[in-house]
């Protein structure tokens, strides 16, 4: 007999409404792609998405929504950047400046008795 409390079975619905919105975001995005768009792409020398201040690039399913929210809303670059790295390097957007929606996540190593959490090293 398996048992749950609340707060993990809370924890659970939350990833999946999280992970069930991103995945519907970037069907929507691809629903908003013309062909000519594509095709513009292809042959553009064009770079996969990155983070404008670390410059690393997104990885896994990132990748695919940040490149093809690139297409539709028709940007020169893939470069992107959270709200808190713009304001902290002393930038602001523009009234009505609307996000994307991408996934993150971190590995915890936790001890399952005493709940200490440790590092990677």
């Amino acid at each position: 007999m398996k048992t749950f409390n609340k707060k993990s079975k809370s924890t659970e619905l939350s990833k999946s409404s999280s992970q069930d919105k991103f995945i519907s975001k970037i069907i929507e995005n691809l629903d908003k792609v013309n062909p000519q768009d594509w095709e513009h792409y292809a042959n553009v020398q064009f770079q996969m998405p990155k983070n404008l201040f670390s410059n690393k690039y997104y990885q896994g399913f990132n990748t695919v929504a940040l490149f093809v929210d690139t297409i539709v809303n028709k940007f020169h670059t893939s470069n992107y950047a959270t709200f808190n790295s713009i304001s902290k390097a002393g930038g602001k957007l523009k009234k009505g400046a609307k996000g994307t929606v991408i996934e993150f996540f971190s590995f915890i190593y936790k001890h399952k008795i005493s709940g200490k959490i440790y590092t990677k090293e």
